[in-house]
């Protein structure tokens, strides 16, 4: 079973801007190393109020994750993203939380099954695959075993995690919550 990971789609607040990268190399949703580092800590800004800061997942080009989300995943065997010290500023003046990692998520797998997907074709690429936008997404399981997270190849700003994955942040209890949405996703 795989899930969709998102930031919570109830949450009130959320990132609002994001930094300037340098160069061409520095993509987050590519599911490659970044080929230039990017100056850190890495400055999101964003509307939570002083009363209410952010939660473990944010951002969805840049990922945002919390230093306990980046431990837990560690923790379980993960080991395919690379991390960058990033800051959150508040819409408060002053206010700010360090903690956080902007992510880059490494691997993305071809695991959607078009026939049975629901999808408008943005491009297609050179293996013919296309890159689309997805709204009804079935997954072919076969292609996506063995990958705990990755990016979707036909929308790489889709997220998947498996069962073990969801798993593991249901059985770490966090105070507030993750701030995660896990989305079934069907297979076929």
């Amino acid at each position: 079973m795989y899930y969709q990971l998102e930031p919570d789609i109830y949450g009130t607040y959320g990132i609002t801007g994001e930094p300037q990268l340098p160069g061409f190399g520095t993509s987050f949703l590519t599911g490659i190393r970044l080929a230039e580092k990017p100056p850190v800590p890495l400055v999101f800004q964003s509307n939570f109020p002083r009363a209410e800061p952010p939660r473990a997942m944010l951002g969805l080009s840049i990922p945002v994750w919390s230093a306990d989300l980046v431990n837990l995943l560690r923790r379980v065997g993960l080991d395919n993203f690379e991390c960058f010290d990033a800051k959150i500023l508040g819409r408060d003046p002053g206010v700010e939380w360090s903690g956080y990692f902007a992510v880059n998520i490494l691997g993305v797998v071809a695991a959607a099954n078009m026939a049975k997907s629901k999808f408008v074709e943005i491009a297609s690429t050179p293996s013919g695959a296309p890159f689309a936008g997805i709204t009804e997404l079935r997954l072919d399981e076969n292609k996506a075993r063995g990958h705990d997270l990755f990016r979707l190849a036909e929308n790489t700003t889709t997220l998947l995690a498996s069962q073990r994955v969801v798993n593991a942040l249901k059985g770490t209890p966090r105070e507030g919550g993750w701030g995660i949405s896990a989305i079934e996703v069907e297979g076929s």
